[in-house]
């Protein structure tokens, strides 16, 4: 039985003070749903930050709504509802008082790993740190000149005001523009005022084309990649032992059947990365981050791709 999906997002709410939004959504929630959920769990999660970043957003829900389905025999039926999205460093706040949220997406850093619990499963197989880059499309010869870092670091990198992925461009000695949301960043490409938006290669062909209609100028550049260790995984408070057994457990089973790379090899967000051979002749700068560690768990090959 598939878990079903409740989602009360509405793009008014966005305008209202966070804490008063987030306050009336759920309460908007609470009434309408309590029916049809009394006798289920409720799993509130992140909805879309703006309406274009659809694309990638609809890969986690999906994953998240296939990891609640295949563990509905041991944990019981569970409900998806999408809250709305007030910024990512608000929604790690708020995820770490327990409050609106009981899990979300991120990329992993040491220090969430202190405040909230990871649930050890990369959800991309480590794939997050892959990074071409969202530029100009009249901009590809000058990229394509870019054979080394130091060159690279004359250019300006936009990139998320809460993204371990900022601190790791920095450490590289690169200049980092911070921005809070991804079309935000592309505007800003847009207007000259940074020159280059690294993005993972599963996730930036699908963000630029859901904007393409208003931003036709912005192509998404493979040939230069930017390589450092770093996964995305779903976060959940840390008391809340019962869904962290749950999402891990899911997952686990997922990546032991082989059902996660097979997912992503079908999924219309991550599919075009099949297969990993195409980025064989891409110039590739590895970085170092020095805010991951790799769990024991994931020394195992099987929660990996390898990047040719």
């Amino acid at each position: 039985m598939a878990a079903k999906q409740i989602s009360f997002v509405d793009n008014a709410y966005l305008n209202l003070g966070p804490v008063i939004m987030l306050q009336r959504l759920v309460l908007i929630c609470s009434v309408v749903a309590f029916q049809a959920i009394a006798q289920s769990q409720v799993v509130r999660t992140i909805g879309p930050q703006d309406p274009e970043a659809g694309a990638s957003h609809k890969y986690y829900i999906d994953l998240l709504e296939r990891v609640i389905s295949r563990t509905e025999a041991e944990f019981g039926p569970a409900y998806i509802q999408q809250v709305p999205h007030p910024g990512q460093g608000r929604v790690l706040r708020l995820l770490g008082q327990n409050r609106f949220y009981d899990v979300m997406w991120a990329g992993s850093s040491a220090q969430r790993e202190v405040s909230l619990k990871a649930i050890p499963v990369p959800l991309f197989k480590g794939g997050l740190g892959w990074r071409g880059m969202v530029i100009l499309e009249q901009r590809r010869p000058v990229f394509a000149r870019i054979n080394t870092l130091e060159q690279l670091s004359h250019f300006v990198a936009c990139q998320g005001e809460h993204w371990p992925d900022s601190d790791v461009l920095e450490n590289a000695g690169l200049v980092v523009a911070r921005i809070n949301r991804v079309t935000a960043m592309m505007e800003m490409l847009i207007k000259k005022r940074c020159d280059y938006l690294p993005l993972s290669l599963f996730e930036g062909p699908s963000e630029v084309s859901a904007r393409q209609h208003r931003m036709p100028g912005l192509v998404f550049y493979d040939r230069l990649i930017l390589k450092y260790p770093l996964t995305m995984n779903f976060f959940v408070h840390r008391s809340n032992e019962v869904l962290a057994r749950r999402m891990t457990a899911g997952l686990q089973q997922m990546v032991q059947e082989g059902e996660l790379e097979a997912f992503m090899r079908d999924h219309p967000v991550t599919q075009h990365m099949f297969p990993l051979s195409q980025y064989r002749q891409a110039r590739v700068f590895e970085l170092d981050n020095p805010n991951y560690a790799v769990p024991a768990l994931l020394e195992q090959p099987e929660y990996w791709l390898g990047l040719p």
